[in-house]
């Protein structure tokens, strides 16, 4: 059996492995692949991290993505969602089976609500898409008169604008018509994933709008890292052909520009005058499953790039195994972020991950 190094060698001896820019790609993933220990320390955190009953959690709050400290903060299940999502394969069956319980909702209709149990904000379709997608996806709901009231109840929530709300009605007069170009982007994915997009074409000019405009270079409203917005939107186009081919090569020249502002910046920096700009280990893991979603990553066009963001990730772990605490989401228009070591060590695997997996790809 040929071991990793050789499976490469093999590959160059190939016809169309002899261009130099083919050369570089190998040379580049032998230097980068991603040692086992990086992604069996990360997942090995991660179960231990996992709670008996309420899976994966934020444990940390602060004024700034710099500033977190551990806090409580009710149960979420985007995060045990996400885990499932872009981790689902390398978690022990105890800590699917838990999660998979956690997230579940109870309610009649089948919608989600951010927190599981204090229910401060109404049920949102962001939540209630990507549970219905990764569920249908992994094989463990029925596509079924069930799931085409739960698509319908998305795709049906629009404001008077005729694009979806985030929030489902009844609601607070401040949260009616919520527009929320990272959480739409979630919605869509399974709007797209089964087929109903159509229904919602104004959304998804909402989303390429937002995105041509540069608006997502501040963030939204509740996930303030750039980062965030071009990976759900490119996660959620990559399902659907059409709407592939409007958004990609307006976000492939977003994530490129990204990545090019990490040059000079130091993941080990604190913010402050004169000081190099901080890199968060969630902006790099997103700029990774971004190019991923792209179909960029294991090409020659990105390889330097890639390699130069796996060395960077890898260059942050913790000797616990974990990536540093960082915050993936913003608590509305107030000055809270959210997150920790457990959302950061999410991302971080699965992008590595992803991009030991893209060199398989290549052909």
């Amino acid at each position: 059996m040929l071991t990793w190094p050789e499976k490469v060698y093999k590959r160059k001896e190939r016809k169309h492995f002899k261009s130099s820019s083919s050369s570089l790609l190998i040379i580049i993933i032998m230097q980068t692949k991603t040692p086992k220990s990086h992604i069996e320390a990360g997942l090995t955190f991660l179960e231990k991290s996992c709670r008996p009953i309420t899976g994966f959690q934020n444990d940390c709050i602060g004024k700034s993505r710099a500033t977190l400290t551990q806090s409580f903060f009710p149960e979420d299940v985007f995060t045990s969602i996400t885990a499932l999502d872009l981790l689902g394969d390398s978690l022990s069956p105890q800590c699917k089976a838990i999660l998979r319980k956690f997230v579940t909702p109870e309610s009649v209709t089948g919608t989600v609500n951010f927190n599981k149990y204090q229910h401060v904000i109404p049920d949102d379709v962001e939540d209630t898409g990507l549970y219905h997608y990764v569920f249908l996806r992994d094989g463990l709901l029925q596509n079924d008169k069930r799931i085409l009231d739960v698509t319908r109840l998305i795709y049906l929530n629009k404001g008077q604008n005729g694009i979806i709300q985030l929030y489902y009605t009844p609601c607070e007069d401040k949260r009616k018509e919520r527009l929320e170009a990272g959480c739409l982007s979630n919605a869509m994915r399974f709007l797209y994933y089964i087929g109903a997009s159509e229904e919602a074409g104004k959304t998804e000019d909402y989303l390429y709008h937002w995105l041509v405009s540069g608006k997502y270079q501040e963030g939204t409203r509740y996930y303030p890292s750039p980062d965030t917005f071009l990976f759900f939107c490119s996660k959620a186009v990559s399902l659907n052909e059409k709407a592939k081919g409007r958004f990609e090569t307006e976000l492939v020249n977003a994530v490129k520009e990204r990545v090019s502002m990490n040059n000079g910046g130091d993941y080990k920096s604190t913010t402050g005058d004169n000081m190099k700009r901080k890199l968060y280990p969630l902006d790099v893991a997103l700029q990774i499953l971004a190019l991923n979603n792209l179909g960029k990553l294991g090409s020659s066009e990105f390889a330097e790039n890639a390699g130069k963001l796996v060395e960077l990730l890898k260059n942050m772990q913790e000797e616990s195994g974990a990536w540093p605490k960082d915050a993936l989401f913003k608590l509305g228009g107030s000055d809270t972020y959210l997150g920790g070591r457990v959302v950061s060590t999410i991302f971080a695997v699965a992008a590595l991950q992803a991009f030991d997996k893209s060199y398989l790809a290549y052909p």
